[in-house]
């Protein structure tokens, strides 16, 4: 029903399309905020939490109510007045739902190193505490510049830098130059030789995602589990089938030891995502691999034309944690000396001779 009270709310986050895996936070805007006594935040016109005080942020649990089902539901918002009015809001989002534990396009978490790996016995860098923030961002900068596509002069926010400093402990482990190395062809291959991609991409996004292990232990296609993230890149045959980008893989699968087939899919759908998506915005792709083209683009039309300061404009912690990862990998991974990792060499080592 109507009412007197004319606030608005509006989400923030998490952006539409998100798939809810467990425990997710909502930020709200809110406009006229003095006469509202309630939100109520509804799943399929389903209440599923409430807010009462001001910011009316909230913690969305899946496991604290019903699981909606396969596909994509809306997450509406109902605003209550001190009068008991209620206004359903414009704005709403489309979620889906993955209690199961799977990920169905791609995981953002390396995967543990095994046994008989270098740096499966690890030995942390001695200097990761001593690089400071400023230096981190010295190197974030030398990072981006790397992209020569890329058009956008970044901002880089303090807690983003500080939360890219923390990340580099989990990278800055010895043995990572000599696992990437075996894969040098079929990475230069794909990325640079076919695809005429930046020849950091496809080492960094590798490094960020699995840390040039295979696992093959978690991965293997004997499970016949097609939602299994594989290979360097952590992406799954699901998504490599339902996005098109498996055809030339023939008999290969994403976690075959030469990784050629993993290389093929990953560059393609980079290609996508870097070079005719995002024409170079590098940041904004890093922050969407592992969702389908199609929803990327759809996140890409709600972004602003200054797109600059990402770490504002990126609001999803999901792919806030991958933008994260793929500085820190790629920081370590360029300056193994400057983290105490004194048998590694940069990733750069391995691109081809010009």
């Amino acid at each position: 029903s109507g009412g007197g009270c004319e606030a608005t709310v509006r989400i923030v986050s998490p952006q539409s399309g998100t798939t809810v895996r467990g425990p997710v936070p909502i930020r709200v805007e809110v406009e006229g905020a003095k006469c509202i006594e309630r939100i109520s935040y509804q799943v399929d016109g389903e209440e599923v939490i409430a807010a009462e005080t001001s910011p009316f942020d909230v913690l969305l649990d899946p496991s604290k109510f019903p699981d909606p089902g396969p596909g994509s539901h809306p997450l509406t918002i109902v605003v209550e007045d001190q009068e008991g009015n209620k206004k359903l809001q414009d704005e709403s989002i489309d979620l889906a739902f993955d209690t199961s534990g799977s990920t169905p396009g791609a995981s953002d978490t390396p995967p543990p190193l095994e046994e008989g790996q270098p740096g499966s016995n690890p030995q942390p860098g001695n200097a990761s505490a001593s690089v400071s923030v400023l230096e981190i961002r010295d190197f974030s900068i030398r990072l981006a510049k790397e992209f020569s596509s890329s058009k956008t002069e970044y901002k880089y926010d303090s807690d983003f830098l500080r939360e890219v400093q923390a990340r580099t402990s989990e990278y800055a482990v010895e043995g990572f130059y000599e696992r990437a190395r075996p894969f040098r062809d079929a990475i230069n291959t794909s990325f640079i030789g076919e695809q005429g991609l930046d020849q950091p991409l496809g080492y960094v996004l590798a490094m960020s995602r699995s840390r040039f292990v295979l696992a093959r232990g978690r991965n293997a296609p004997a499970t016949g589990d097609a939602t299994a993230p594989e290979g360097l890149w952590q992406m799954t045959q699901a998504f490599a089938q339902s996005n098109g980008y498996s055809g030339r893989c023939g008999t290969e699968t994403l976690s075959e030891q030469s990784q050629r087939c993993a290389a093929l899919v990953a560059a393609a759908y980079s290609k996508a995502l870097f070079v005719s998506l995002f024409e170079g915005d590098f940041v904004y792709a890093v922050a969407c691999f592992g969702m389908a083209p199609q929803q990327a683009g759809e996140w890409r039309t709600r972004l602003p034309p200054d797109r600059s300061d990402f770490w504002k404009v990126i609001n999803s912690p999901e792919q806030r944690e991958r933008v994260v990862r793929f500085f820190a990998a790629g920081i370590v991974g360029q300056n193994p000396q400057k983290f105490g990792l004194t048998r590694d060499r940069p990733l750069a080592s391995l691109y081809p001779k010009k």
